[in-house]
């Protein structure tokens, strides 16, 4: 479909007092318009902008809950939608889900040690209960990729 740009229309509307609110016309056709003076191309009323929250989609096909994207009162609606739509074209740089955590492909991460002798600390003595929920969170944090077996040298105690 080719967009052709008229010149901006002028539209009136007459109330207890005339005034006139430019508008800009697109011609989705092939076909030239030709419109005369004065014509008639549409209308205007009032409008009230409401704030609704709206469940928004990605590409994933999860759904993204509009409302906990705290974004301030103090932008214009136009400045929100920009955000928005920035959101959306990083959205694999933010957490959506509780299960969103842990893994990621847009950057590298590397610790240089140098020919540095590794340090290996031995584990804390943990309560019986502390130990069923330390193996809990283990368990739960592996499965969603936030940590990963290591046969390392490198070897720290959990905090």
């Amino acid at each position: 479909m080719v967009e052709k740009w008229f010149d901006v229309w002028q539209m009136s509307k007459q109330s207890r007092r005339e005034w006139r609110e430019f508008v800009i016309g697109i011609n989705p056709s092939e076909k030239e318009v030709e419109l005369e003076s004065c014509s008639i191309v549409g209308s205007l009323e009032d409008v009230e902008i409401m704030n609704t929250k709206v469940n928004l989609v990605y590409k994933l096909g999860k759904k993204i809950d509009s409302s906990k994207l705290k974004i301030s009162e103090k932008l214009t609606i136009e400045q929100r939608n920009k955000l928005v739509k920035l959101i959306l074209k990083h959205e694999k740089a933010f957490k959506w889900t509780e299960d969103d955590i842990g893994l990621t492909d847009l950057t590298k991460h590397e610790i240089k040690t140098g020919d540095t002798k590794p340090i290996k600390q031995r584990a804390y003595r943990l309560p019986q209960a502390a130990q069923e929920e330390v193996s809990k969170q283990i368990k739960n944090m592996l499965g969603k990729n936030v940590i990963r077996e290591s046969k390392s040298p490198w070897a720290s105690p959990i905090i």
